[in-house]
């Protein structure tokens, strides 16, 4: 299935529009997409305890989806959304629209 390519996605399989499932990863997704912070003011603002968005930061960030100012797993590093992370997102909410 093919969709608007404004929304990142197109009928080809590498870039397939998925709905993000786990409400961890969408809560720490949603709070990337005001800016980069550190996980300690990612899980205060997304509502999470730190090892849990920490676990999920580091499946993210070998996902693709976001990446540091710093090398992984350095104190005070700022995480940002990718390009994959931004089209991620803009699936999901395509997905989430187009269910309502």
């Amino acid at each position: 299935m093919s969709v608007d390519p404004e929304f990142g996605a197109s009928g080809d399989s590498s870039r397939q529009v998925r709905r993000i499932r786990s409400g961890h990863r969408r809560r720490l997704l949603d709070r990337l997409t005001d800016g980069a912070a550190t996980v300690s003011v990612l899980a205060r603002d997304a509502g999470l305890r730190i090892p849990h968005a920490s676990a999920e930061l580091r499946r993210m960030r070998n996902d693709g989806l976001v990446a540091s100012d710093l090398p992984a797993g350095s104190r005070g590093a700022r995480i940002h959304l990718t390009e994959s992370g931004w089209e991620s997102v803009r699936g999901d909410e395509w997905i989430r629209a187009t269910e309502a």
